[in-house]
């Protein structure tokens, strides 16, 4: 509860824009995999972890805003929190890792040594979704659009109502769907190609 919505109460009344996602660190800047709960945003940063990439948060991903620069994604908690067929995904056995909590079935895997510590300008957004088609569809969201999913998927949305924050909510979304390129990756229902899918975005990033 602390890592999560204590922090995130506070991180909102600081004024800081939160996604509820996973970040890596690239050469141009940190990468944000969002989405609906149980899409795979963790599992997705794991699978970048594997190929050589630095982990900069999991699960909340915090941006803050100024008028001259571009928006800037900081550092969480050195850890990613995943379920045990993610965790299999990635050849991890879960024999050495805690549990995240009594009654929940995903386990903490430390990622200190691949931890990335610096901020980082936001490069882009992977909104991650799943579809019927038997292929990888990938789509970059425009307007409203992109101002729709950063609502969406913003984290402990409920709390911007609770804390009075409309507005600066409203003014951070909008500069946010202005500087940053965010996309729409749709893989298929029946099968979650990790690798395959990495792959992918990878390749449309570099």
């Amino acid at each position: 509860f602390l890592l999560g919505t204590c922090f995130g109460a506070l991180m909102h009344q600081r004024g800081l824009f939160l996604i509820h996602g996973s970040g890596i660190a690239t050469k141009e800047g940190c990468i944000i995999f969002s989405g609906p709960i149980g899409i795979g945003k963790s599992t997705m940063a794991a699978a970048f972890k594997s190929k050589g990439y630095q982990i900069m948060a999991d699960d909340i991903c915090a941006i803050s805003l100024s008028e001259q620069e571009p928006p800037l994604v900081h550092p969480g908690y050195p850890q990613l929190k995943l379920h045990p067929d993610s965790l299999q995904k990635i050849s991890q056995n879960t024999s050495q890792l805690k549990n995240v909590s009594s009654d929940a079935n995903k386990y903490r895997l430390p990622i200190s040594k691949v931890f990335h510590k610096e901020s980082l300008p936001l490069r882009a957004i992977y909104i991650l979704d799943k579809h019927d088609m038997d292929t990888f569809v990938l789509d970059q969201l425009h307007g409203i659009d992109t101002f729709k999913q950063l609502a969406d998927n913003s984290y402990r949305g409920n709390l911007i109502n609770g804390l009075g924050l409309q507005n600066q909510y409203f003014r951070q979304c909008s500069k946010i769907s202005a500087a940053t390129t965010t996309y729409l990756f749709q893989r298929p229902q029946h099968s979650f190609l990790l690798e395959e899918a990495a792959n992918f975005i990878e390749d449309s990033f570099r």
